[in-house]
């Protein structure tokens, strides 16, 4: 090109030209970059939360692999994972690797044709999913057949809190029955006060300062204000009487200080 040669601006006729070519390529790359998205991206990514959830519950119940003609287990996988947008083919190799070439291509074309989409407590039902079950694996897109309505579900919430209320409660007793065992002495059996405050006292510890830890402990609940000083020191001289703890005084701003320490056993 002729570095001389003046630069020449395009024609009114040449410049629509180039705008309606550079709007039929973008409006191309728009059809071109849609056919690629799927067309319901909610229903994908959830229907990938489902096909996992679907392994879990067959590798629960079946192991690695499938049964033998176990279809209707192989159609639900297959169906989830094109709607997820997965190879279909995965899964068949992967679980069901005694079913025939024909059985593959008949499954795989009827999911790719007529997919189906189950609601929550229809899944359930068509794979027997208890709410246990459902509970252990983690499982949130599928419904469990005890439970088919939102009132039932919550019911069998409500139990499963109250059931493990009650484990830690039970939990808590056989520890604070094993504390006792170990740090009292033969023969003498701790309180709940007692107890409480030998698991404040960590290292040499002031008493104001445990008075003030203890303030809104369950154990001294009840006890006034006023009084709260007074139980807690009664409470020390019982641990001291069984020699569980050591006491000794410091100088404070007001007078001597107590502090105590458990022993080391």
């Amino acid at each position: 090109m002729d570095a001389s040669a003046p630069n020449k601006r395009p024609s009114p006729k040449q410049a629509a030209w180039c705008r309606r070519d550079n709007a039929n390529k973008h409006r191309l790359d728009q059809k071109r970059r849609a056919e690629g998205k799927p067309s319901d991206p909610k229903r994908v990514r959830l229907a990938a939360v489902r096909l996992k959830e679907l392994q879990r519950i067959f590798r629960d119940s079946f192991g690695v692999t499938l049964p033998d003609g176990d279809v209707g287990s192989l159609e639900l996988l297959v169906g989830y994972a094109i709607w997820a947008r997965k190879n279909p083919q995965h899964q068949i190799s992967t679980w069901a690797s005694w079913c025939d070439a024909s059985e593959i291509e008949r499954i795989i074309w009827s999911a790719t044709t007529h997919p189906v989409w189950h609601e929550p407590d229809e899944l359930g039902r068509e794979i027997g999913l208890t709410y246990a079950v459902r509970k252990r694996l983690a499982v949130r897109t599928i419904r469990g057949i005890d439970a088919s309505s939102e009132g039932e579900m919550e019911r069998l919430r409500c139990d499963n809190r109250n059931a493990n209320k009650r484990l830690k409660r039970v939990k808590a007793r056989k520890e604070s029955t094993t504390m006792q065992t170990e740090s009292a002495p033969q023969g003498h059996h701790l309180s709940r006060r007692q107890q409480a405050v030998l698991e404040i006292i960590d290292g040499e510890t002031a008493a104001p300062q445990l008075v003030e830890q203890l303030r809104r402990h369950t154990a001294f609940r009840g006890v006034a204000a006023a009084s709260l000083r007074v139980v807690v020191h009664r409470t020390l001289d019982q641990l001291l009487a069984v020699d569980l703890i050591a006491e000794h005084y410091a100088t404070g701003q007001k007078g001597p200080v107590r502090h105590v320490a458990r022993h080391q056993r």
